[in-house]
């Protein structure tokens, strides 16, 4: 009887692992869903999604954005519709970069917009998460956003 239960609980921990590795995504699918997770909560105003999928040392257009708290506030108020043109990643080891038109459409202690910014750069970065709550796996977070059209645009806003 002991050995029946040895041998079960062994089973059923080794199909556990082999079902974890044939349903993994692949490294693309991973970032069109960081992508479209975190567009998806901005627009439902929920900071902390939005945050989970941004890197710790988040650029934008060149600088450091060091305060999460105001992205977080920024979120929860303004509701950000961010809808992404088509996500082709191209991954290098750790590292993918998206190139994509990004329709954006806020409105913001008096500043709205309406654009549609075109070839805007997403870095990526693959880091450390956990999928299954113990079984480690890649996650994809946002490192760096190049939108050169942004600064253009700044101007036009009222």
């Amino acid at each position: 009887m002991k050995k029946w239960i040895i041998g079960s609980t062994f089973v059923v921990v080794a199909g556990l692992v082999a079902l974890f590795f044939a349903t993994a995504p692949s490294d693309d699918e991973l970032i069109v869903l960081a992508l479209n997770e975190s567009a998806k909560a901005s627009r439902e105003g929920k900071p902390g999604s939005v945050l989970d999928h941004l890197s710790r040392s988040l650029m934008f257009n060149g600088n450091v954005v060091a305060d999460r708290s105001e992205i977080a506030k920024y979120v929860r108020l303004a509701r950000p519709d961010v809808v992404f043109g088509p996500i082709r990643p191209v991954v290098n080891g750790d590292s993918a970069v998206v190139n994509s038109d990004v329709a954006v459409k806020f409105q913001f202690q008096g500043l709205s917009m309406d654009q549609t910014v075109p070839d805007v750069e997403v870095k990526l970065a693959r880091e450390v998460g956990f999928r299954w709550i113990v079984f480690p796996a890649s996650k994809w977070r946002i490192t760096s956003i190049s939108a050169p059209e942004v600064a253009a645009l700044g101007s036009e806003i009222p």
